[in-house]
């Protein structure tokens, strides 16, 4: 069996804030009221709700350390601040719908604000900043194709339960996605306090 080595110094990496567990419980309340067998959406799994601040992509292995200590350092001059959700929103690409997502009410330029310092601070590593604006956002499912689109765009903007829900985010983490037939896997490698 051979390997191919320059896979084995990369992983596939990205920086996000974990949502509470009491969150993820009403996230997959929501997924539950919008499924159904005739739509093909690629539901997250309830296990691996977050909120990206930068996805990073393949990175060497050594230089998940050196993230961390960039990320130290700008969690020492940030406080824990709350999370607040919006309604349930549908990102539309040329009228058909392709991301479901959960818009950040509170908090979110502390979101904002947080992003741009992790974009300023990992340049210094070679990571290059993101061209378009970061818009705090939780991504619930990716749309390959909906049967009735109209039925279905109004059945998710009934949905707003979530906003009454709300967590402090207290830390950041490193987060590795291993790509398999069944979606991507997350694994903590990092995390660090506000």
């Amino acid at each position: 069996m051979s390997f191919n080595q320059s896979s084995l110094n990369f992983i596939r990496t990205f920086i996000a804030i974990n949502i509470e567990d009491k969150i993820k419980e009403e996230i997959s309340k929501i997924i539950k009221a919008l499924k159904n067998d005739q739509d093909e959406i690629k539901w997250i799994e309830k296990e691996s709700f977050h909120l990206t601040l930068k996805f990073l992509g393949n990175v060497r292995i050594f230089q998940v350390e050196e993230i961390y200590e960039k990320l130290q350092i700008i969690a020492g001059s940030i406080l824990p601040f709350k999370i607040s959700f919006s309604n349930l929103d549908i990102i539309l690409n040329k009228k058909t719908p392709k991301i479901i997502w959960v818009g950040i009410k509170e908090g979110s330029k502390e979101l904002m604000e947080l992003t741009e310092e992790i974009e300023i601070s990992l340049a210094d590593l070679g990571f290059l900043k993101e061209e378009r604006r970061y818009t705090p956002h939780l991504t619930l499912g990716r749309i390959k194709r909906i049967n009735e689109r109209e039925n279905f765009i109004e059945k998710a903007k009934k949905i707003d339960h979530l906003e009454a829900h709300s967590f402090i985010a207290k830390k950041i983490g490193i987060i590795k996605s291993t790509l398999t037939p069944k979606g991507a896997v997350y694994t903590q490698l990092k995390e660090v306090f506000l």
